[in-house]
């Protein structure tokens, strides 16, 4: 339709004028998307067209939808057109009622998102964000069983680390993952933006070069095993050779966590039950929320099931999922065992 619009403009010349009016949606297949995302592209400057004015009122990918102070940025108009009182009952009803988070955050904040569902909405998983403070858990390490996972990037992108830390005494999880980049990703990844304010921020860790340098990442698995008396980390074989061999080497316990759906199926319906039981707790890590938004469950006829990309798109990544499943699966696995 807006095709035709825009040919049938041609007998005005140079005097036509379009104007577009939307909010966002669930389908990212969409030529709506599609205009959304060029602008964008507008804003930045990585497309060059002044025929086209663009004014997008939404929040920023690593804003809190649950924060007042971001909702201006979706609701310019805010307690003129829609009033606060009315967007504050929408996010309490997103809070109550996880189906309805979605649509909420579509329609009232102009966020996208791929589906009407979620796999664990994130109203649960800020509601049990903590900030993680590692002298401390350092210092009352004895309070815990700790295991970690790892998710290995193929070549350019995420490598996630993530630690459990189960408090035997009230039965708690937490979980706590460290981000690894390679600096060639700040300049050519779709995600560059986003990477470049985490590392600004203090979330993402660059490592120098065009692939991701791993002995970062075992230095920091070695640092975890002496301060937290790590048990075991659980890892994909994928990839993995490199690190597997140096670790092992240097006397870090480790043990093949493959992807498959049998793995994953149980520590996947049990991080789920742990958030929503309020017995998970998550560090207040933006890539870990943004990671936990790409996630829908891959089902099999048997209903076991797990994580995969809502999109195979390269902006969309779950490795923190991946890597915290793995140390949840490495928990499952071994606790009876230790305890």
């Amino acid at each position: 339709m807006f095709e035709n619009l825009l040919s049938a403009t041609a007998a005005r010349g140079g005097t036509s004028h379009i104007s577009v009016i939307g909010t966002s949606g669930f389908d990212k297949e969409s030529a709506d998307y599609e205009m959304n995302t060029n602008c964008k592209k507008i804003l930045d400057g990585e497309v060059q067209d002044d025929t086209v004015f663009v004014a997008l009122y939404m929040m920023d990918d690593d804003d809190d939808f649950y924060d007042e102070d971001n909702w201006i940025k979706a609701n310019p108009n805010m307690d003129v057109s829609v009033s606060i009182d009315f967007l504050r009952k929408r996010i309490k009803t997103a809070k109550q009622t996880p189906a309805q988070e979605v649509p909420i955050l579509t329609k009232n904040f102009n966020v996208y998102c791929d589906a009407p569902t979620v796999w664990i909405p994130s109203s649960v998983l800020h509601d049990q964000g903590f900030h993680f403070d590692y002298k401390k858990f350092k210092q009352n390490k004895g309070k815990y069983v700790v295991f970690g996972g790892f998710d290995l990037a193929s070549v350019s992108d995420f490598t996630a680390l993530s630690l459990d830390f189960y408090e035997e005494s009230t039965g708690h999880h937490y979980f706590y993952t460290r981000y690894y980049l390679p600096e060639s990703a700040l300049l050519e990844s779709p995600n560059k933006s986003k990477y470049k304010t985490w590392k600004r921020q203090g979330y993402l860790v660059v490592t120098p070069g065009n692939t991701t340098d791993y002995d970062y990442i075992l230095n920091d698995m070695m640092k975890f095993f002496t301060d937290f008396d790590v048990i075991w980390f659980g890892y994909d074989p994928y990839n993995s050779t490199y690190l597997v061999i140096k670790a092992t080497e240097a006397g870090c316990p480790l043990e093949p966590y493959g992807q498959s759906l049998l793995n994953f199926n149980q520590p996947t319906k049990e991080m789920e039950r742990l958030f929503r039981e309020k017995k998970a707790y998550m560090d207040d890590n933006p890539i870990s929320y943004f990671c936990f938004s790409n996630v829908v469950l891959k089902e099999d006829w048997n209903q076991n099931v797990k994580p995969v990309k809502k999109s195979s798109e390269k902006t969309f990544k779950i490795d923190g999922v991946v890597s915290k499943l793995e140390a949840l699966g490495m928990w499952l696995k071994y606790y009876n065992w230790t305890a």
